[in-house]
Order: structure tokens, then C-alpha cells, then sequence
């Protein structure tokens, strides 16, 4: 059996929400600059709402959160969190972890 040929190119695939969000929390916890790249449609202005609660979440953590189309930093901040609440929607893992 004779596979079909492959076009050589670059696909960009929509990320797993589920990698996604842990990469927002680890880097969020990190104590370091991260840079993440989000590179499905225009960025991450098209993210889910889950996705979105996530960023929330990091920045409810302590991180300072610069978004630019698909590129995002997350940067450790001067200020200590101060506690609360955390909107998680319906992202039961965010729940589960945050």
C-alpha cells in the first residue's frame, strides 16, 4: 500500500485548552518572565472563555499579563495578591488547581 505524498508547510493547530491553561498557571507561579504564543486566528483575543478565565487567574496570582495579538508576557508583579475570589467559570480544572 502506497501512502499519499505530504505538502511540505507549516500548519498552525488550535492548542489543547487543557495545556493551554497550565502553561497560564505554571507560568503565572513561575517567578520568572514568560513569554507564550497563541497563534490560532487572531490571537488570543479569540481564545475561549475558559482560556480567558485563566489569564484572569494568573493575574488574580500575582502576574502582570501583557497581551499583543498572539503573543503573551507574564511577568512577576511588585504587588502581592490580596486574596479573594477566583471566576473560574466553567473551567473545571482552573477549579480544581487555583
Amino acid at each position: 500500500m502506497r501512502l499519499p505524498a505530504l505538502m511540505p508547510g507549516l500548519v498552525a493547530l488550535p492548542p489543547s485548552k487543557s495545556h493551554v491553561l497550565r502553561a497560564l498557571i505554571l507560568a503565572a507561579s513561575s517567578g520568572e518572565t514568560v513569554q507564550l504564543r497563541y497563534e490560532h486566528g487572531s490571537g488570543w483575543g479569540e481564545a475561549g472563555e475558559d482560556i480567558l478565565r485563566g489569564i484572569d487567574c494568573a493575574k488574580a496570582l500575582g502576574a502582570e499579563v501583557d497581551v499583543q495579538g498572539g503573543s503573551m508576557r507574564l511577568s512577576p508583579s511588585e504587588e502581592v495578591p490580596s486574596g479573594g475570589g477566583l471566576s473560574v467559570g466553567e473551567a473545571g480544572f482552573l477549579g480544581r488547581v487555583v
